[in-house]
């Protein structure tokens, strides 16, 4: 997700997180696990989680955000389209 510099700063961004997670949750989904910077997205409850892992990325970057206390343990793997 990303927000083009000229509409930086105006919430765009996390409303449309907040939307997708929404979405995620109501759709049944026990979480959600994203690639990123810790200090953006920690503002929306994501955090490094013991048990979880992405190969190649260290682990700081690799952030999970669960819907329930039952958190899932493992390796993720992304959908083949993301490697298009």
């Amino acid at each position: 997700m990303s927000v083009t510099p000229i509409h930086q700063r105006k919430g765009i961004g996390s409303r449309l997180i907040n939307a997708g997670l929404k979405l995620l949750e109501a759709g049944g989904a026990n979480g959600c696990v994203l690639l990123g910077e810790s200090d953006f997205s920690s503002r929306f409850g994501f955090v490094a989680r013991q048990g979880l892992s992405l190969d190649g990325f260290p682990t700081e970057y690799f952030l999970a955000r669960p819907f329930s206390s039952d958190c899932q343990e493992g390796k993720v793997l992304y959908h083949d389209a993301f490697t298009a």
